[in-house]
């Protein structure tokens, strides 16, 4: 898992306190704490696994003597039925712990699932599929690990990552008598230079205008939790938007510039759970 073992284990001791409180009084009252006991987390719908070693870590982080086997690779495809790994140790452990560790293998399971769909969907066409920062609070960088997972790339992960000008920005600058253009050279001046300045957009013209001043643009659109939307492309002058002047119909980009946009901003999906 290509994040930091320390900022994920933060996250689950904060999940744990969160969900436990001041203490499991229904295992503590049923179940002795000298009794043994094994689970399976069992698959109860097709897609993509993802999250099996904050699974596992959520079962040791509240008991290290807790023995975890994952049974299947992380980013493999799951059906009904699949056991995706055991448990064993003590039974009051594994009964409060047991939420916190398949709230994260759902979670990020169904971000992945819906990743790998909206992937697939744009298929062979020059086009990534990227996230949004509209993440759950606390749980980004795992989220984010999860759209990887399901073959999608990230954007920004926070606010100092990058330049992007959105509608409220433009806003703002309008009520002041600014306008597109000279959004674009404030932000050009006041960026880094290894930042690249990018301009959400809502029609073609928008995007010729942000394509010209020196600013990458992409489709405006819904977003959701982890979820893939619209195409943003790497390079200065290329983007996928949404044409205005034919509604309904997502058409890509021919800058004034060089190169082209292609591909398709895909509508925001539910996240739901799969395991």
């Amino acid at each position: 898992m290509d994040v930091p073992l320390s900022a994920v284990r933060a996250i689950i001791e904060a999940a744990l306190a969160e969900d436990v409180g001041w203490g499991d009084i229904t295992t503590r009252s049923l179940v002795p704490p000298e009794h043994q006991g094994r689970a399976q987390a069992l698959v109860k719908g097709e897609g993509i696994l993802c999250g099996t070693e904050v699974f596992a870590l959520a079962f040791t982080v509240w008991d290290p003597a807790l023995k975890v086997d994952l049974l299947m690779r992380e980013g493999s495809p799951i059906r009904r039925g699949d056991i995706v790994a055991k448990v064993e140790g003590s039974a009051s452990s594994i009964l409060t712990a047991e939420r916190v560790a398949l709230n994260f293998l759902q979670r990020l399971s169904g971000v992945a699932t819906m990743t790998r769909r909206f992937v697939q969907e744009v298929g062979d066409l020059p086009t990534r599929v990227l996230e949004t920062r509209k993440t759950t609070p606390g749980l980004r960088l795992l989220e984010k690990y999860a759209v990887r997972v399901g073959g999608g790339s990230n954007h920004r992960y926070n606010l100092s990552d990058g330049i992007l000008i959105k509608d409220n920005h433009l806003a703002v600058l309008r009520a002041y008598g600014g306008d597109l253009r000279e959004a674009i050279t404030l932000a050009r001046r006041g960026a880094p230079l290894t930042i690249k300045v990018e301009v959400e957009v809502t029609s073609v013209g928008e995007a010729r205008t942000a394509a010209e001043a020196g600013a990458a643009s992409r489709g405006a659109g819904r977003g959701a939790s982890g979820a893939a939307r619209g195409s943003r492309s790497a390079a200065p002058t290329r983007g996928v938007v949404r044409d205005d002047d034919r509604p309904g119909h997502n058409a890509p980009l021919q800058p004034a510039c060089r190169g082209c946009g292609a591909g398709r901003p895909a509508a925001a999906p539910h996240l739901g759970c799969v395991v």
